[in-house]
Parts: C-alpha cells; sequence; structure tokens
C-alpha cells in the first residue's frame, strides 16, 4: 500500500460507522486515532498492554488485568498476546461483563496453531512455535517474551527464523532491527535459508546460516539443552531460496 500511513487511513476505515471503538493505545496512531473517534462522539475504550493510562490495563509481568481500579489477578497463556486479551476484555467492557465474570476465563484462552504456540520437546527445552507468519510487532513480542521466558529458566534463547518478508522497502531495516533485537536480548540467532541473511547478519553478527530449517532445528535443539527456549519465528514457502 505504499507507506504506513496509507495503511492507518485504509485500517481506520472500519471505525467510521461504529458507535463503540477498542483500540491499543500503546501504538501512537492508535492512541492519535482514539482521540480521533472521541472527537467524533463515538464511545472509545482505550486498552494498554505497555503501562499505558488506559481504561483496560494487562500486565504480563505481574500477571494482572484491570478495568479502571478494579484489578484481578490472570495468567495469560501463550507468548506476546498481553495485546490480544487486552482487547478481547476491551470488548468484553463494552458489553458491560464484569471482570469479576470473565476473569476466570482467561487463563484457559486456548492459542493458535503456530502462532507464539509453546511445547516442550523431549530434551526439556521450550519449543515456541511462532511459525505460521511474522510480521515486526508481532515478532518483537516473540522475542521479548521468548527471552524473559529463557531467563526464568535459566537458559540459553535461541531463535530460528528465515526473516520476514512482503515488506517492501523496509524489508532489509526490518529484518535487521529483529536481529538486533535477538542480540540485545543475548540471544543465538540461526538463520534459515538466504532470502533475507543478509539483513539478519547485519543487525546480529554472530548469526550462524543454516540451508534448511530442519538442520537449524537440530543445532537449537543441542544448543538448548534441558532448559533453554527455541523461538521458532516466521517458515517460508520452498519457493524462496
Amino acid at each position: 500500500m505504499g507507506s504506513r500511513d496509507s495503511i492507518l487511513r485504509a485500517k481506520s476505515e472500519i471505525v467510521e460507522n461504529a458507535k463503540t471503538v477498542v483500540l491499543p493505545i500503546d501504538d501512537p496512531d492508535l492512541a492519535a486515532l482514539s482521540n480521533r473517534c472521541e472527537s467524533e462522539g463515538k464511545r472509545v475504550i482505550r486498552v494498554s498492554a505497555a503501562g499505558a493510562k488506559a481504561d483496560v490495563s494487562v500486565n504480563p509481568a505481574k500477571g494482572t488485568v484491570a478495568i479502571g481500579t478494579e484489578s484481578v489477578p490472570v495468567h495469560i497463556s501463550g507468548v506476546g498476546h498481553a495485546v490480544n486479551v487486552a482487547v478481547a476484555v476491551g470488548i468484553a467492557h463494552a458489553l458491560d461483563v464484569p471482570l469479576a465474570v470473565l476473569a476466570p476465563r482467561l487463563g484457559n484462552l486456548p492459542t493458535a496453531a503456530h502462532r507464539a504456540e509453546p511445547q516442550q520437546a523431549p530434551s526439556g527445552a521450550i519449543i515456541i512455535d511462532d511459525s505460521y507468519n511474522a510480521n515486526p510487532i508481532g515478532a518483537a513480542r516473540a522475542i521479548d517474551g521468548g527471552a524473559a521466558m529463557a531467563q526464568s529458566r535459566k537458559g540459553p534463547f535461541i531463535v530460528v527464523t528465515p526473516g520476514m518478508i512482503e515488506l517492501g522497502a523496509v524489508q532489509v531495516d526490518r529484518n535487521r532491527a529483529m536481529s538486533a533485537q535477538v542480540a540485545k536480548a543475548r540471544g543465538d540467532l540461526f538463520v534459515v535459508g538466504y532470502t533475507n541473511r543478509a539483513a539478519l547478519i547485519s543487525g546480529h553478527p554472530s548469526a550462524r546460516v543454516f540451508a534448511d530449517r530442519p538442520t537449524a532445528m537440530a543445532a537449537a535443539l543441542e544448543r538448548a539443552g534441558t532448559s533453554g527456549v527455541i523461538l521458532v519465528e516466521n517458515d517460508l514457502p520452498d519457493h524462496y531460496a
């Protein structure tokens, strides 16, 4: 669509005829959209998973969900889904569902297959399967979540990825930023294939390159040992080199 602004304008069309709008305001553009909607007389429910002042707040680190000043402890399943939980709670709040009613259901939310789906390998290592697809925001959340999990388990953190695609002119920059985030988290980066190899290595100079995912996973499992965490971030069709 040419630019982020063009995407924002197109996506914002969904709120034009809405009387109630639920928006995650941790993104500055959506925070601005929430203000615009409010100025147009719409009911706006602002949600946050990053500590912003909002009607609904989810704190994945503390394991709490709050509506206004009322807060309850919850367990959020999956990795990097706090903002999705916040939006869901915001929708429930818009429908006047009390926090005491919805909170007990939050600990058993199913995760979609291959979307930050954690599972334990026979070795004891945790594999976070986020291979369905990848975008910069989702990948960043998955990396943060995987790194935190590895730290709590006192094991190594390994990211296995071919990188992200279909990002137009910003693809190199976004892949470089993703690999730099892994490096900052003191994680190992195992690059699959050659599509984004140069960009990923530029952000993580000690990255290792593998011809295919099975080979990369075998090396990752060896590196992870019994306590490590492996994040599988994206998977590309065979026609990508």
